[in-house]
This record gives C-alpha cells, sequence and structure tokens, in this order.
C-alpha cells in the first residue's frame, strides 16, 4: 500500500470510490460538491491510499480547514473526517500509515492543531499511538415537547394513556409559551442571508470562551443555509435591532428537532433562542429537542437552565497539536475551554 497528497477535484472519482465502498453516507456527490470544494476557508486537504501493484484506492481521510478563536486570536486548524478502508485492509497498520500521513500538516505547522469527532474507541486507540489526545465525550441533552409517546411506549396506547398523554402534552405547550415571553430580546427566524452583523458578533465573541470555531457570516451561509446534508434554520436574537445571538436547527429522526448551534453575546438570548425552538417545536408537532455537545464544556449550562435532562454519551474529541505552546496543549485537552456543538462537527 502507498499513500499519497490528492487532489480534491482530480481524484474526486476515486474519493468517492473508496468511501461509497466503506462508508456510504459520505459517498454523495452533492457533500462532496459542499464540504470538499466549496468550504469559504480553503479545498479539503485529501489523502489516498492505493494498492502498490494495481493503484487501485483502497483507503481515503480529508481534511476541512477551518479557524479558531484561541485566546482571541484566530488560526488555522484541520477538521478531520471521513477516515475509511476497504474491508481487507481494515488492519493497524494501513490505518497507521493512513493517519500518520493525514497528521503531517501539524507536524510541519501549516495548521496550528487538528480535530476529530471520533466515533468509535477503536480510533481513539489508533489517534493515540500517533500522539493524538482525548478531550471529552459527547454528550446529548433533551427537552420533552411531548410525554405522550413516553407513555404510550411504557403503559400502551390504551383510552387511559393517551388522555394523560394528551393531558401532559397541553401543560408542557402551555409552560413553553409562558417561558417564550422574554421581553426586550426578540426572536425571528433569520431573513435571507447571513449579513455583516453574524461577523461583528462573532467578533464580539472572541474571548467568550477560550477555543471557539470562527462563526462568521461566511462560515455559518456555507455550513447551514448552503449545506446538502441537511435543511437548516437559523433563528435571530435582537436586542434592539441589533443581533445579540443566533441558533442553529434542523429535523432529525420523526419527532425530534436538533439543536446543532447557538452563540449569544446577551445573557438573555440563549434562553430566548431555545424558547423560539420548542415553540417551532411544538408547531410542527416535534416531541423532543435535542442537542449534541461537547461534555463538561461551557455550552452544557445553556441547555440545563433552559430546561434540557442531560441523557446518553458517546465516543468525541481528540486533538493533535504537536507544536502547540504548554499553555494551548493543556487548553486543548480541557473540555471547559471549548465552545463545541454538533456544528462544528462536518462528518
Amino acid at each position: 500500500m502507498q499513500i499519497r497528497e490528492a487532489d480534491p477535484e482530480r481524484d474526486r472519482d476515486r474519493v468517492l470510490a473508496v468511501l461509497s465502498r466503506s462508508l456510504p453516507a459520505a459517498a454523495a456527490a452533492d457533500r462532496y460538491a459542499w464540504l470538499y470544494l466549496s468550504n469559504p476557508h480553503g479545498r479539503a486537504r485529501v489523502w489516498l491510499a492505493e494498492d502498490a501493484e494495481t493503484g487501485e484506492p483502497v483507503g481515503t481521510s480529508a481534511g476541512h480547514p477551518k479557524r479558531v478563536w484561541t485566546d482571541g486570536a484566530a488560526v488555522d486548524v484541520l477538521d478531520l473526517s471521513d477516515f475509511a478502508f476497504d474491508r481487507a485492509y481494515r488492519t493497524l497498520g494501513p490505518a497507521l500509515k493512513l493517519l500518520r500521513a493525514t497528521l503531517e500538516p501539524m507536524d510541519r505547522g501549516d495548521f496550528a492543531f487538528s480535530y476529530d469527532h471520533v466515533a468509535n474507541r477503536a480510533m481513539f486507540a489508533i489517534y493515540q499511538r500517533m500522539g493524538g489526545r482525548d478531550v471529552s465525550a459527547r454528550r446529548r441533552w433533551v427537552r420533552l415537547l411531548k410525554v405522550s409517546p413516553q407513555l404510550e411506549r411504557r403503559v400502551g396506547s390504551g383510552f387511559g394513556s393517551r388522555l394523560l398523554g394528551r393531558a401532559g402534552d397541553l401543560v408542557l405547550r402551555a409552560r413553553d409559551a409562558i417561558g417564550a415571553r422574554r421581553g426586550e430580546v426578540t426572536v425571528e427566524p433569520l431573513a435571507g442571508d447571513c449579513g455583516p452583523e453574524f461577523d461583528r458578533l462573532d467578533a464580539d465573541l472572541t474571548r467568550a470562551s477560550r477555543l471557539r470555531v470562527v462563526r462568521s457570516a461566511a462560515h455559518v451561509r456555507w455550513r447551514y443555509l448552503r449545506n446538502v446534508t441537511a435543511r437548516h434554520e437559523i433563528l435571530c436574537a435582537r436586542r434592539g435591532g441589533v443581533l445579540v445571538g443566533w441558533l442553529a436547527m434542523r429535523p432529525r429522526d420523526p419527532g425530534v428537532l436538533a439543536i446543532v448551534d447557538v452563540v449569544a453575546t446577551d445573557p438573555a438570548a440563549p434562553g430566548a433562542l431555545l424558547d423560539a425552538a420548542a415553540a417551532a417545536g411544538h408547531r410542527r408537532g416535534a416531541s423532543v429537542l435535542s442537542a449534541t455537545v461537547l461534555r463538561d464544556s461551557p455550552v452544557e449550562a445553556l441547555f440545563r437552565a433552559a430546561r434540557f435532562i442531560a441523557r446518553e454519551e458517546a465516543p468525541g474529541v481528540v486533538v493533535y497539536a504537536p507544536r502547540a505552546a504548554p499553555a494551548l496543549a493543556a487548553a486543548l485537552q480541557d473540555p471547559r475551554q471549548w465552545w463545541m456543538l454538533e456544528g462544528d462537527e462536518d462528518v
């Protein structure tokens, strides 16, 4: 097997061939065009593992350029994804060889660090062999909009449980309607495109946390409004007509409205945005709001305050920063320093 850095345009079909065999959910051509070629921070860095005798592609990996606010300064990083091998090559040796090539830009100092939302503990073990560091798990938070589905699953769909469930649903709807009254902070869906106000809000948040992916107007437009893998909606919180926060959400499984991103400069804005998302969920008949965030990060406080409940955990985030100064290296491994939600993940 041999590894080479590929050209994301010329080698598109070879990359997609590997993904179609080994990671079908990532193999759509329109996803590739959006994620690999139209990122406002630059085209994806792509690597191919090829059979040394036949030249056929048998593995691939990718890194998507992003910028991260780090103690108030923006640095270039890679968000890694789409690490895939044909079944016959899924052993430790090929995986280490491909990952070593993928991490070389950080070894050279081309990027300050990389991060990856890994899918399983096996991938964590491979990263650890290469010097990667575990940050934290991902934790899901939920806010019930209906109790009737849970009652029916637990006690059946008899008349009594249906009646009790409907009553509970009405109580939750009334509670959320009361909570949605937030005084001078108003929440409305984004009308049109992301304008300069998104850049101003992002600049105001440069030191709100030590580590946070840049959420410029260009990034938000690309990541949510032009995303071809899911339809996203953005709610905007304003005080006196000035943007003080926004939230991105998308429908997921039937009955689930997922909160994928939220930022704010006004202390009242997160609660107003989450209550507005709950109101939207009620109008659409959703049963639950759901959000997946980095465990122990400051983001969790927003959801706890907005009546979300912590649920299950999944494998989390690993960072690779071989050239980072000691202070930054320590911060990168501390989830309390990160503002990280599902929207920071591009897989």
